[in-house]
């Protein structure tokens, strides 16, 4: 699995990052603070139509982000994918999502009490949210094509078949985890990529086997490697170019 599966599987364990003054609170205050200055720019700009479109970065929005789309949604995707979580791993996850989010600034009182109860969240999130936003395709377009710069990490000649095939399996995969109706509303392509999941599940299937029996590293040691090796790509992969204040604003 992937070090996104394994940061799920591993988070209740990252105890060292959630502590006051540690890197995973401080990073996360940063984001929040990153929110209030966007949110009041976007006040100070008068183009936002708060009475139709509510409070931009909304404690809604903010609860969805990061106990739908951080917590259940990629757990259903990946225990779909083959992936094998048990219960105590699930309140772990569910826990350390909750205090993250609490950290973003979700009152207590809107956070999940358990794992079932934020499948209860989703659901409804689900059920609210069947509108197509504007714009929205175009971003997951962009995620899943443009997302790594695959230029400079290959030869020219086949950035561009990886950079497509990549993209279409991320889109594969999210059409499976989102369900067809939802997919379609965001124009996310029904590749023939999709045909090949089942072998990729039948491969989680068998790694996570192999995991259970001690055939395996420990899920610290694996998770070590694949946060090294993503970090890698990113510092690899990332823009060249500094974003500074304003640029795309200006631009």
């Amino acid at each position: 699995m992937g070090a996104l599966a394994f940061a799920l599987r591993c988070g209740s364990e990252s105890r060292a990052f959630q502590r006051p003054g540690a890197a995973g609170v401080r990073e996360t205050v940063h984001i929040r603070m990153v929110h209030a200055m966007v949110r009041a720019q976007i006040h100070r700009s008068g183009k936002w139509d708060t009475a139709n479109w509510g409070e931009p970065i909304s404690v809604g929005d903010t609860l969805a982000t990061g106990i739908i789309g951080f917590c259940t949604y990629p757990i259903d995707g990946l225990r779909d994918l083959g992936v094998d979580y048990d219960r105590d791993e699930l309140e772990a996850m569910t826990h350390l999502w909750s205090w993250i989010t609490y950290l973003m600034g979700v009152p207590e009182e809107y956070l999940p009490k358990d794992y079932d109860d934020a499948v209860r969240i989703a659901r409804a999130g689900f059920d609210l949210d069947r509108t197509k936003v504007e714009g929205a395709d175009e971003l997951l377009d962009a995620l899943f094509f443009h997302s790594i710069r695959y230029e400079k990490l290959l030869p020219w000649p086949l950035a561009a078949p990886v950079r497509s095939g990549v993209g279409n399996v991320m889109a594969a995969v999210a059409r499976r985890w989102m369900g067809e109706e939802r997919a379609d509303l965001l124009a996310i392509p029904d590749t023939p990529v999709a045909a090949l999941i089942p072998l990729l599940r039948a491969a989680v299937t068998t790694r996570e086997k192999a995991r259970s029996l001690g055939l395996m590293p420990s899920d610290e040691r694996l998770v070590a490697l694949e946060f090294a090796a993503t970090g890698m790509l990113r510092r690899v992969a990332r823009p060249s170019w500094p974003v500074r204040p304003g640029a795309i604003a200006a631009s």
